[in-house]
């Protein structure tokens, strides 16, 4: 700050430099008064901030931030900001249609679960409806919309106008009549099961459900079933049956062990008794013991057991077969061959004399 002051005249009986220099005097002492109080005043703000930078540069922190902001904003919990963008769910949405002459439980639940899958409210659903009724369904809308405040009440009247009457009295017939399809397991035809069951405005029991499934199911589970105890729940008969088509999937897959080859790296461990089992199953099938390959000669036909019987054709027979078969019928076909043998030999004669 500085001070400025206005000469004073001299004093008409003095000289004037003498005046000058006793008011320049004057001056500067007024002056070294007020620079040495700013002097000092400056001087003690440096010191206080000269302490205040060093300890911030200790500290390590930000003084443009007050204590109490740092605070709150600590204690604060952080905000967790979400933007979602339902155009494409509203496209989708009017994808959804209804025209009155489906069924219209399927249409709800269908509708229900799309809702539910996208977070659509009951207001947002609501609004689409003229967007989903086509037809006389739209029509229909049209003219009770006035009465319709919510969507629970549209789903009510949905119901009450378009459901059939005898609904769920022929369903539960169709639920009765719908067993086990051969390709489906016991996984699907249940899932299968529930959807029909969720139809029904009257829920069955869990008994009833369960009743419904035992006499429907494939006959290849009988035996599975019969090995429990008591079946009390469908979870239960699920499991059981889920044991039996891993069995079966198993006894599918099972092959024969392979003969050892050349590049078998552990020969001694193969399996060696597919030659010795062959060679059993000609034995068993052999003439000695089943007689398999013989003909009656009269009817031409190969007698093979219990397996498949062999396409043949069929030739009449000459006079002279005719009677060897017919001998062969008395003798039988032991003594038959027997006789054959000794007229081909030397003894012939001999058993003719004899």
């Amino acid at each position: 700050m500085m001070l400025w002051a206005e000469p004073t005249p001299a004093p008409a009986g003095g000289s004037r430099p003498a005046a000058i220099a006793c008011d320049r005097h004057t001056l500067f002492d007024h002056r070294n008064d007020d620079n040495k109080k700013q002097l000092d005043n400056c001087i003690s703000q440096y010191r206080s901030y000269s302490e205040l930078f060093k300890s911030v540069q200790d500290k390590g922190t930000d003084l443009l931030i007050s204590p109490g902001c740092t605070e709150s904003t600590s204690s604060t919990p952080p905000m967790n900001i979400t933007v979602t963008c339902d155009r494409g769910s509203s496209t989708d949405l009017g994808r959804l249609k209804y025209d009155g002459k489906s069924c219209v439980r399927s249409f709800i639940q269908r509708f229900t679960e799309f809702c539910d899958a996208r977070s659509i409210s009951e207001a947002k659903a609501l609004s689409f409806a003229t967007e989903v009724f086509t037809g006389d369904a739209l029509h229909w809308y049209r003219s009770v919309k006035d009465r319709i405040s919510n969507w629970s009440e549209l789903i009510n009247l949905l119901r009450q106008d378009f459901d059939q009457l005898d609904y769920d009295y022929r369903l539960l017939s169709e639920i009765r009549a719908r067993t086990q399809g051969e390709s489906e397991n016991i996984t699907i035809y249940l899932s299968i099961m529930s959807g029909l069951f969720s139809r029904l405005a009257r829920t069955l029991t869990d008994d009833d459900k369960l009743e419904i499934i035992l006499h429907n199911i494939r006959p290849c589970y009988a035996s599975t079933l019969a090995s429990a105890n008591e079946i009390k729940s469908l979870d239960s008969l699920q499991a059981l049956c889920r044991n039996y088509e891993t069995i079966q999937a198993r006894l599918a897959n099972f092959h024969e062990p392979s003969a050892a080859t050349p590049n078998t790296l552990a020969p001694e461990f193969a399996y060696n008794g597919n030659k010795n089992n062959i060679i059993e199953q000609f034995k068993e099938i052999s003439f000695e013991r089943r007689g398999l390959g013989q003909t009656t000669l009269i009817t031409h036909r190969i007698d093979t057991g219990d397996a498949q019987p062999i396409r043949q054709r069929y030739y009449r027979m000459k006079c002279w077969l005719s009677m060897w078969s017919s001998l062969a019928k008395v003798l039988g076909l032991r003594r038959f061959y027997w006789f054959l043998r000794k007229m081909a030999s030397q003894d012939f004669a001999l058993i003719v004399a004899s």
